[in-house]
């Protein structure tokens, strides 16, 4: 990496994936050009059929640039965002949410004390989502805590994410994995060495959607595919030193594996002993969640199963 230690402004680059969002997109830009007119921002149409484009280019604002993708997803559409960055820092946010000023300060003030592979923030969260279960960030200033909460959480809110291009570019990308992308790369950053800072400070308005994985014991329904599994196995042998797919996948499905609840609780109960005494709490509560899923998906089953064999 290069020896730069005095970021500004002029080394952001906002990376936004866009798809039918000719109602908030105009918004979203303006929240960032609230702060400072310096950091680039490229929009990624990611085949947009309404008049997101023609919105973009409506406002006509400086160093705004929309590319076309080919409708691929998300993550494809990250990475054609990763690709055609030319600053050091690329930095996340969705259309639907929106940046809060001050936000570019505390990343280059953190970035100019000690740069990182990733440095995320917290976030207010939409009131519209008031109702759902706000992420924890508590004791996350410690890498080695925010690794062990991993293991079991999302802890990370995606779009609160800036990156490191330099590192990034040579080690890893977003993996085209619909849903668990974010946390499929961050796990993907830390088997590769990468390293983690937390900025305890509110620095987006988050949309949060109801399936969104980036909060405390929520994670994907549906079976992931080998290549998670296995990405998500270098992690936590990293980490626990043993290796345990059925494990994995229990961890990564959130109960959707656990016809096995004594493999299941085992699996948390081992993560929970090994884990350094500040993780403990919250690994201790996010294992409890998991466990209570994987009852209640037991019971369900064999209620059904009952019903079913009634003559």
């Amino acid at each position: 990496m290069s020896n730069q230690t005095n970021f500004g402004f002029s080394d952001l680059t906002y990376i936004i994936p866009v798809k039918n969002e000719e109602l908030e997109i105009q918004e979203c830009l303006r929240s960032i050009r609230a702060e400072e007119q310096l950091s680039k921002i490229i929009v990624i149409d990611d085949h947009s059929t309404d008049s997101t484009r023609a919105n973009v280019l409506d406002l006509n604002f400086q160093n705004v640039e929309v590319i076309q993708s080919q409708g691929q997803g998300v993550a494809e559409a990250l990475n054609t965002g990763l690709a055609h960055s030319r600053t050091r820092f690329c930095v996340r946010l969705d259309a639907d949410d929106r940046n809060l000023k001050r936000r570019g300060k505390f990343l280059i003030d953190t970035l100019n004390k000690e740069p990182a592979s990733i440095v995320f923030t917290s976030a207010r969260i939409k009131p519209n989502y008031s109702n759902l279960r706000r992420p924890s960030y508590f004791r996350l200033t410690h890498e080695k805590n925010l690794k062990w909460l991993l293991l079991v959480s999302n802890v990370i809110l995606h779009p609160s994410v800036c990156i490191d291009r330099e590192y990034g570019s040579r080690s890893f990308s977003y993996p085209n994995e619909s849903g668990v992308e974010d946390y499929l790369l961050w796990i993907r950053v830390i088997g590769s060495g990468g390293n983690f800072r937390f900025i305890n400070r509110k620095c987006i308005i988050y949309n949060r959607a109801t399936n969104a994985t980036s909060s405390l014991g929520n994670r994907t329904k549906k079976p992931l595919s080998k290549f998670s599994i296995d990405a998500f196995m270098d992690f936590q042998i990293s980490i626990l030193g043993k290796s345990d797919r059925y494990g994995a996948e229990i961890a990564l499905s959130g109960g959707g594996f656990c016809e096995s609840l004594p493999r299941a609780f085992s699996y948390f109960l081992h993560v929970i002993w090994k884990a350094p005494l500040r993780a403990k709490p919250n690994l201790f509560f996010n294992c409890a969640i998991m466990i209570f899923k994987c009852v209640l998906f037991i019971r369900l089953k064999s209620r059904q199963s009952r019903r079913h064999s009634k003559p």
